[in-house]
């Protein structure tokens, strides 16, 4: 069956995924994993729904810290082929508090996390100066590591 032919499973998928959300059930099996690829099912599906990629962007919040360079990549992308930009009760954006967990973290990234990581500020218009400084300054020294794809990638996203 085609990915699109179901839009009414992911439109019930994304309440249960809400209402829990609101109601704080089940919380505990919320990992970066299981957030990673609900965002991204639902943006692969192009079903761009605010409020849950809004509710995923809030229980991420507190798991960023144990999130490494392929989840905080896997995060960032599928807001971006969805072309979301989730605002936080803090005043915020996701993409600020990724990218304050990604700059102590630039040194781990591989060369598919970087390229992927400024692809995505840079197709949802986000600047963030000090993490495109800090992946620029790591990717300096590993240019040989990353495939000309990554390296197409990578210069594209810091000429944004």
């Amino acid at each position: 069956m085609c990915k699109h032919s179901m839009p009414e499973l992911y439109h019930d998928l994304a309440e249960e995924f809400i209402s829990r959300q609101v109601r704080q059930d089940n919380n505990e099996d919320l990992d970066a994993v299981v957030l990673c690829q609900l965002v991204s099912a639902f943006a692969n599906a192009r079903h761009n729904d605010l409020q849950l990629f809004e509710s995923v962007a809030r229980a991420a919040l507190p798991l960023l810290p144990d999130f490494d360079g392929r989840h905080l990549a896997n995060l960032v992308r599928p807001y971006a082929y969805a072309k979301i930009v989730p605002k936080l009760d803090n005043g915020r954006t996701l993409f600020d508090e990724v990218a304050e967990v990604t700059i102590p973290q630039v040194k781990s990234l591989t060369p598919q996390h970087m390229a992927n990581i400024v692809w995505a500020y840079a197709t949802t218009e986000q600047s963030h100066p000090a993490l495109f400084n800090a992946i620029s300054k790591e990717a300096m020294h590993r240019l040989k590591d990353f495939s000309a794809k990554q390296l197409s990638n990578l210069a594209w996203a810091l000429s944004k």
